[in-house]
């Protein structure tokens, strides 16, 4: 506590001070970066992560290569089971999606936190090769859904 005795401009500034304080601290703790994912009002690009690890970078001519995506929700969240689920492949000319179109009936574990849809890819010519795969799912936490779309590139060498 800070008692002034002296009127005048500095007693105004004291009076002022523990409102000024007060604004400041709430303005900290209402910081996006200090607020959980599951209790934010919309989802953004940081709440996800698309993981292609499982995907091959490497093939030889002729012989399929695997292309892996598994969705990661951040903690709190999960991908919506029942809401539409799809993934849609364009690759470049030397190679040959078995599936241009991967859903909901392509996930390897339907009771999985984190889905994961894979396909193979055929190498049909030498060189740097590349799978673009264009993302859209809904993810959701107790309180909100939302619609999420993404692209994720996977290079694949393809040797003789």
């Amino acid at each position: 506590v800070v008692v002034c005795v002296f009127g005048g401009p500095m007693s105004s500034f004291v009076r002022a001070l523990p409102i000024v304080l007060a604004a400041l601290s709430f303005g900290a703790a209402a910081s996006p970066d200090a607020t959980p994912a599951q209790d934010k009002k919309a989802a953004g690009k940081g709440d996800y992560s698309l993981d292609t690890s499982k995907s091959s970078t490497e093939a030889k001519l002729k012989s399929d290569a695997t292309f892996s995506i598994t969705i990661v929700p951040a903690s709190g969240l999960k991908i919506h089971p029942q809401a539409p689920l799809e993934v849609k492949l364009k690759t470049t000319d030397g190679l040959k999606a078995a599936k241009a179109k991967l859903g909901r009936a392509d996930v390897k574990d339907a009771a999985a936190v984190a889905p994961e849809l894979t396909t193979t890819v055929n190498a049909a010519a030498a060189g740097k090769q590349e799978v673009e795969a264009s993302v859209s799912f809904f993810l959701c936490s107790d309180s909100w859904c939302q619609r999420m779309t993404d692209k994720v590139v996977v290079p694949i060498n393809v040797t003789n």
